[in-house]
């Protein structure tokens, strides 16, 4: 899904506007952004959790030339789907039950 399909469906299931729908989802987006920089969690009950976890400096080869390289230590952004989305949340969204 494209933002503007996303836009399109906030803006129907909330009764809002386009504009408003759009402004409303850049501003999650912002403050989401801005949690996880601090190294704070976002958790939306019902379905689930962003977080931030260190990765090591580890060894890789460099893909075209096959050469031994360094990969630096880094942040990354983890999601973990909530217990509303019961165990096995790929099911559900195979089956087309996602909440």
């Amino acid at each position: 899904m494209l933002q503007a399909e996303l836009v399109e469906k906030i803006a129907a299931s909330a009764h809002l506007t386009k504009p408003q729908a759009l402004a409303a989802l850049k501003a999650f987006l912002k403050e989401t952004s801005k949690a996880l920089t601090r190294g704070d969690k976002v958790k939306l009950v019902g379905f689930g959790t962003f977080t931030t976890a260190k990765k090591k400096e580890r060894k890789g080869m460099h893909p075209k030339t096959g050469e031994p390289i360094v990969i630096a230590a880094r942040k990354v952004v983890k999601f973990k789907p909530a217990e509303a989305m019961g165990p096995a949340p790929k099911k559900k969204v195979n089956n087309k039950n996602l909440l």
